[in-house]
């Protein structure tokens, strides 16, 4: 599980924020919030297609305000 909590950080509550969240560094889905949306964002990963060992998954929030907040996890998969 990923936490990012935008309400706390100051994120706007008028113009929403976005999400892009990256699997070993590339990117897999970005998702816009509208405003006044309070977390958590979340992902579902099938993690059956990726291949064995350790994969980073990272969560990146940003809004029109320029406030950003990010965290990551690492994951083993054993398929």
């Amino acid at each position: 599980k990923i936490a990012l909590n935008a309400k706390n950080k100051g994120y706007s509550d008028t113009l929403g924020s976005r999400v892009r969240f990256y699997l070993d560094y590339q990117l897999i889905k970005e998702i816009s919030y509208p405003p006044g949306f309070i977390s958590p964002f979340d992902l579902q990963l099938d993690t059956t297609s990726l291949k064995n060992g350790i994969h980073v998954i990272t969560a990146n929030v940003d809004d029109h305000q320029d406030h950003i907040g990010t965290a990551t996890i690492k994951i083993m998969t054993k398929n």
